[in-house]
């Protein structure tokens, strides 16, 4: 490169002129930030690596699990949060991050497309497992059910 194509690309680069000197600092110390800068921020990316598990994978805690999901303490899965099911006008009125108002004017868990159990002890409180999803028991004892039926792991059913 010569003299002249040198000094167009200094004052391309800056208002202020600098000499040829100081263009050549800030060029070097541009290059080694770039070199030493990236090794910097691996090593700093390689210290983070951990990623946030999705549907079906394996957990302890449920900061280990994605957005709108939570580690089911039964199956120690990352499953879906179930839906608060709050009532809404707007996606404004769902106050977690993961829901939105429904066309039925419900909050629901949009971001987590899958189960929300695979057995009973991954629902919170007296909630059961049904078709993997938590839902409210309809009994605890056979006197909460109608006639002929019986109460089977928190359904009424039909007795044989």
């Amino acid at each position: 490169m010569d003299e002249r194509r040198f000094d167009q690309l200094t004052k391309a680069l800056s208002a202020a002129k600098p000499s040829r000197r100081e263009a050549i600092r800030r060029l070097a110390g541009g290059a080694l930030a770039t070199i030493f800068g990236g090794v910097a921020l691996e090593g700093a990316s390689a210290q983070f690596r951990i990623e946030a598990r999705t549907c079906g994978q394996g957990c302890n805690d449920d900061n280990e699990c994605n957005a709108g999901l939570r580690c089911a303490t039964g199956s120690d899965e990352c499953l879906a949060i179930p839906n608060s099911g709050r009532n809404c006008t707007g996606n404004g009125d769902c106050p977690l991050d993961y829901e939105t108002c429904n066309n039925n004017d419900k909050c629901v868990n949009t971001v987590a497309d899958c189960d929300e159990c695979r057995e009973n002890g991954d629902c919170e409180g007296t909630d059961v497992c049904t078709d993997r999803r938590c839902r409210k028991q309809e009994c605890e004892v056979n006197n909460d059910c109608g006639k002929n039926k019986k109460c089977k792991n928190g359904k009424c059913v039909k007795r044989n």
